[in-house]
């Protein structure tokens, strides 16, 4: 699709859209916000005087984003399926119908890309709906003349068909599992003899669209009646067909390379005793020599795997996550959803099982099972024999460090010479953990290359915006060859060490590697995401690795995780955590975090509570000397052992020069409309309930009208909507200076609503050439640092908009000093990372960080903004005197939420 926008005498260039008064489509006020983030979030090209936008970004935006742009609304139909004929028949087809909402039929209907005319009117089509007719299109226009390709391309269909679809009877039975790998199951048959039956692997696609897991795709494998009855079909074929047909109207379908596979697996099992135990014990020696010309040496390592894993890895089994050990009262409830971190957040693992009603079951990834150390300490990583090593800065080290962290290489270098499993390096925020890690590496890789260490691969294990940061670092401060080769097993590098393409190559569902094992065993360093780690975990954890860093290493703090499970199944001498918040929510993220990098000093997670954590939450009132635990933990961490296990600096200590940093609360009374939404809020709590998911519920609405009651309403034009909110109000007041100033700043919220909109007001507002630079978890991490990049060297007034969490770490964007948290976040440790991304090594000016704050013209003191400033900032300072956890408990959020929707007679 092609927008363009004409003023005067003629089409204006994009970046100026936003500053024209009014845009409108036709009559109607249009949302320029939706194209500038599809364009700033790589789902749009623009051009000169055009923004381009693909049918499928259309599809994916949300119902009012649609109608911003002045497009059709969604239809309100669903889908029928039949099929004409039988998938194995040439002449199969697929019959689409769409229903009303009675269920009638649509008599006539046609689709043009994202657009669908239907009874006189045109809708435009969203997700899963678009991709399901754009599947069934390319089908009919070009039908599979294999049968075997077309119930490939059910496989593939299946999984967009939404969850109102209507199948007929032959469709909803009709379950196809495509495999394309093998796994042997070994055993003692009647006679006493070695023998084996084969295990197909690979994805089935079929039940729900998974459009409650954001329209993930979904793949399971075979269950375990079908494994049998394909074993048993296996035995007593005397050739391996393409195709199996098991019990319920499931269709296995060999993968070629693979079929030609079982076939070396069936003759084996036929043959002698003593040839199926040399099978048996040695099968890909027989796979090689048989099929390595026609298939080659990757093709076999995808199709075959073997268990190859560290110490610590039981087995490969159903993910099942196994229960913490009672967790002390007032630390089980933690109000904002953890990001990123369970196999639900992954569309590489998302399975489905159908239930043959075409509901669809979610069904558990086939992961690596690891010894936990939760309740018993099942598993310490071995010491490493003692090392002689000179202790040195690298020869390859252009950067001359700062006496911090010549002091962080020193300690990390003695960590290595002293044999010890791992460490960990818990600088506050901008001291350049990632530049002292990087030196200890090169350090390493020195050794390796005299012979001193065993030369095995390093594993940097990092969030999606700090990869490229990474990258940049190590260019900067490495001299040539630096760390040696680089395997970027991310984006389009991820994508090449693929052996298997396209929907096959999903790891979770067939419990074996995907990925070229090899290439990346053969590398001097990978750079992946803990994501990456978590979804190719059966290829990761295979590498022997000399060293794995973990960045951000409080992604791995529940131990409960799909993550964290799979980063503690990694194979390697030595591991090092980086993390300027190792506690966040309890004390035992420390504990999880150190059981993944040198599992043992601290014993179990039960034995670990017990020492150090004894239940007790420290509260508004709390004082170091009342922690005696958390001092006793503190102690063991940085001062016993030789070298100790962690360290820990703070900012304001290891920095000289900074200049000043200043908090500036900056409290608004709301107007009418933000109060009434407010007042509205209260009332329904008290009505309601006061169990935990209702408190949770109010205090989520609380945080979101406080901020702003119609985040992506321009009704009444720029200075209504600003004036709706106070907080909002209050930001551009700020802003205002700062664009007198000709200087520049940074405005955190997490709402996406907000920022889009927010993005073209702001321009408008200052006569922007460009819209603000956003910066979110839309926003690939290559582009966040060229944003970064032009935000640094772009001269006068700017304001780049970021959500906490995704802009609030691994960026350096010193040409700001002024920091404004519109949305609050519940952790403070957060906040203090976004404030870091100004305030650290190159920032000369002092910096102002504003906090907005909204109060309620009759709850005065008692409102939800004014209570939650006063807790998050008891919880920073307590923070810093000992390591206790920074987000609110339970008990403090219950505390909080019973201020604000008291019914006592509020306080003016």
């Amino acid at each position: 699709m092609r927008f363009s926008c004409f003023a005067g005498k003629g089409f204006q260039p994009w970046g100026e859209w936003a500053r024209l008064r009014p845009v409108t489509t036709g009559r109607n006020p249009a949302k320029v916000g939706p194209l500038v983030r599809l364009l700033q979030e790589a789902d749009a090209s623009p051009t000169a005087q055009e923004a381009l936008i693909a049918h499928e970004a259309i599809a994916s935006l949300v119902d009012e984003e649609v109608l911003g742009l002045g497009l059709p609304a969604r239809p309100p139909y669903t889908v029928e399926l039949k099929s004409h004929g039988s998938l194995q028949a040439p002449e199969f087809r697929f019959r689409v119908a769409l229903l009303r909402a009675d269920g009638r039929p649509l008599m006539q209907w046609s689709r043009s890309g994202v657009f669908l005319t239907a009874a006189s009117q045109r809708y435009t089509l969203g997700e899963p709906l678009f991709s399901l007719l754009e599947g069934i299109d390319r089908f009919h226009a070009a039908p599979p003349s294999d049968p075997d390709e077309r119930f490939r391309a059910w496989a593939e269909l299946r999984q967009f068909v939404p969850s109102s679809a209507r199948l007929d009877a032959y469709l909803t039975h009709l379950r196809v599992t495509v495999a394309t790998g093998l796994a042997l199951r070994r055993f003692k048959n009647s006679r006493g003899e070695e023998d084996f039956d084969p295990v197909a692997l690979q994805p089935l696609v079929e039940g729900a669209s998974g459009d409650d897991l954001g329209g993930s795709e979904t793949r399971s494998v075979l269950d375990e009646a079908a494994q049998q009855e394909f074993q048993q079909q296996f035995r007593r074929r005397s050739q391996v067909p393409s195709r199996f047909i098991l019990r319920n109207g499931t269709f296995l379908v060999l993968e070629e390379p693979l079929r030609q596979a079982l076939e070396v697996v069936h003759r084996a099992q036929v043959g002698a005793p003593e040839e199926r135990r040399a099978f048996s014990a040695n099968p890909r020696v027989f796979l090689r020599e048989k099929l390595e010309a026609q298939l080659g040496e990757e093709r076999l390592e995808a199709l075959f795997w073997d268990a190859e894993y560290g110490e610590r890895v039981r087995e490969v089994s159903e993910w099942v996550p196994r229960p913490l050990p009672i967790i002390p009262s007032g630390q089980q409830w933690i109000p904002p959803p953890e990001e990123g971190e369970d196999f639900s957040a992954s569309p590489e693992s998302c399975i489905t099982a159908a239930d043959g009603q075409g509901a669809g079951a979610t069904a558990p990834p086939l992961a690596v099972a690891i010894k936990d150390n939760l309740d018993t300490l099942e598993f310490v990583r071995p010491q490493r024999a003692q090392a002689e090593a000179e202790l040195h800065p690298p020869r390859c080290l252009v950067t001359r460090l700062l006496p911090h962290q010549n002091e962080a290489l020193a300690w990390l270098q003695a960590h290595w010479k002293a044999g010890s499993r791992g460490a960990l390096l818990a600088d506050d925020m901008g001291l350049g953990k990632t530049l002292s890690a990087l030196a200890f590496v090169a350090w390493l890789r020195e050794l390796m290359e005299s012979g001193t260490a065993v030369r095995k691969p390093v594993l940097v294990v990092a969030p999606t915006g700090l990869l490229q940061n990474w990258r940049n670092e190590h260019d900067q401060h490495l001299a040539s060859p630096g760390l040696g080769q680089l395997t970027c097993a991310y984006g389009e590098g991820l994508a090449g060490l693929r052996v298997l393409r396209g929907p096959a190559a999903r790891e979770l569902a067939g419990g074996m590697p995907v990925l070229n094992v090899r290439a990346l065993a053969e590398s001097d360093w990978v750079l992946a995401t803990f994501e990456a780690v978590r979804d190719y975990q059966h290829s990761f954890a295979r590498v022997k690795w000399a060293a794995v860093v973990l960045d951000e290493a409080q992604k791995v703090k529940n131990p409960a995780t799909g993550l964290a499970n799979a980063a503690k199944a990694l194979d390697f001498d030595f591991g090092l955590a980086l993390t300027g918040t190792p506690v966040e929510n309890r004390l035992t993220d420390l504990w999880s975090i150190v059981d993944t990098v040198a599992p043992g000093p601290l014993g179990s997670m039960r034995e670990f509570r017990a020492r150090f954590d004894s239940g007790h939450v420290p509260g508004a009132s709390a004082a170091p000397e009342a922690l005696p635990g958390h001092e006793a933990l503190r102690r063991a961490l940085l001062e016993e052992g030789h070298p100790p296990l962690m360290k820990r600096r703070l900012k304001r200590d290891h920095l000289e020069g900074l200049p000043t940093k200043e908090h500036i609360p900056c409290p608004g009374t709301m107007g009418l409309e933000q109060a009434v939404a407010y007042e509205e809020v209260v009332a329904s709590a008290r009505r309601g309930g006061g169990g935990r998911n209702a408190i949770l519920a109010i205090i989520q609405r609380l945080r979101s009208v406080s901020l702003h009651p119609r985040p992506s309403d321009l009704s009444g034009g720029d200075e209504a909507y600003i004036r709706r909110s106070v907080r909002l109000t209050r930001c551009v007041e700020v802003l205002d200076r700062v664009h007198e100033r000709r200087e520049k700043a940074l405005v955190f919220t997490d709402s996406l609503e907000l920022q889009a909109t927010l993005a073209e007001v702001l321009q408008r507002r200052y006569d922007m050439a460009s819209p603000p630079m956003l910066i979110n978890g839309e926003v690939a991490g290559v582009e966040r640092q060229n944003r970064v990049g032009r935000f640094q060297k772009a001269e006068g007034f700017d304001v780049m908009l970021l959500s906490p969490k995704a802009g609030g770490v691994g960026l350096t964007l010193t040409a700001a000093n002024h920091v404004i948290h519109l949305s609050r976040w519940w952790n403070p440790a957060v906040e203090d990372q976004s404030t870091d991304r100004v305030y650290r090594i190159g920032q000369r000016r002092p910096v102002s960080v504003y906090l907005p704050l909204a109060v309620h013209p009759r709850f005065g003191d008692r409102s939800f903004d004014l209570r939650l400033h006063e807790l998050l900032e008891t919880k920073r300072r307590l923070s810093e005197a000992v390591l206790t956890p920074v987000v609110p408990t339970a008990d403090e959020f219950e505390t909080l939420y019973r201020d604000v929707v008291s019914p006592e007679q509020p306080r003016a």
